[in-house]
């Protein structure tokens, strides 16, 4: 489990948590940095789990974290498809999801509940899961777009 002075947090409720390792079968749901957001969503802008072994699926109420711009959670184990709900984080420019067991298919614009060209994300990482099929043609809307891993 992951102690509050682990968390480096300030007014905008930006939590940042790396290179310490949480017990076997810890979900995000179960970090403290997650359930400070949750708390506050509105004034959580950034959530960096990244490396700490987290499993489980993506949470479908990651949706309420509606100001978050930065969402890294690189090379852990999270499980699952990538959740619709995702698109509503509509201040979110930078998704890194590389290096889990994410499956599935990279959802459409329409799955993901973006209204067209509007997204704000800028790179999105999603390399080393294991998502299958084609690149949807609406992510090439995604006017912000610069990198697609």
């Amino acid at each position: 489990m992951v102690s509050k002075s682990s968390i480096t947090s300030t007014a905008t409720c930006v939590l940042f948590v790396s290179a310490l390792a949480l017990g076997t079968g810890t979900t995000l749901e179960d970090t403290v940095a997650y359930r400070s957001c949750i708390s506050a969503p509105a004034s959580c802008t950034q959530l960096r789990l990244i490396g700490l072994n987290i499993t489980g699926p993506l949470p479908s109420d990651l949706s309420r974290l509606t100001a978050l711009t930065t969402l890294a959670l690189s090379s852990n184990s999270i499980t699952g498809t990538l959740p619709s709900e995702i698109g509503l984080l509509t201040a979110l420019n930078y998704p890194w999801l590389d290096s889990n067991s994410l499956t599935g298919t990279i959802p459409t614009e329409e799955d993901l509940a973006m209204p067209p060209c509007t997204g704000t994300v800028r790179t999105w990482y999603l390399n080393d899961n294991r998502i299958s099929g084609s690149i949807p043609t609406e992510i090439g809307m995604l006017k912000y777009l610069a990198l697609l891993l």
